[in-house]
């Protein structure tokens, strides 16, 4: 889906495609609730360039997805469940062969307190984010600019 779209994608199978189960790109937005989504030859969940997802009741996988349960790049977010369904255990959860769920990646920058650290920075990752830190503290800093508002 993409294009500025938005769907619901609610109690469906979605198994063996090609790429992903569902992939959202280009400023779209899609509530994916109460799927089974496995066997995807890519991600179970792919939301992308400025587009989000909200999971509101818990998905399962039952055999993995070839990368990710849900993956999120490039200025994207998702938000609601992912590691624990309904059950409440790990079993009942989006996943994949690469892990449950992938931001990008992150880059931790620690400055100490002692003289001569007033700041530090400024600092940048691969992809051209940057923070000073000021005058002392730690920052974590998400490569694709994604929202991880999930659990």
């Amino acid at each position: 889906m993409g294009r500025s779209s938005s769907a619901t994608v609610e109690s469906n199978t979605l198994s063996n495609n090609t790429r992903d189960g569902v992939r959202t790109i280009r400023a779209s937005q899609v509530d994916v609730s109460s799927n089974t989504i496995n066997s995807n030859g890519e991600d179970g969940i792919f939301v992308i360039e400025n587009s989000g997802v909200n999971i509101d009741a818990a998905n399962t996988t039952t055999s993995n997805n070839t990368g990710f349960g849900l993956r999120c790049l490039r200025g994207s977010y998702a938000s609601g469940t992912v590691t624990t369904g309904g059950s409440g255990t790990a079993g009942d959860r989006l996943n994949g062969n690469s892990g449950a769920k992938s931001f990008g990646t992150m880059l931790t920058v620690t400055v100490a307190p002692g003289t001569g650290n007033a700041t530090f920075g400024p600092v940048a990752d691969a992809d051209g984010t940057t923070v000073t830190i000021s005058p002392t503290g730690t920052v974590a800093i998400n490569s694709q600019g994604c929202i991880d508002n999930t659990n």
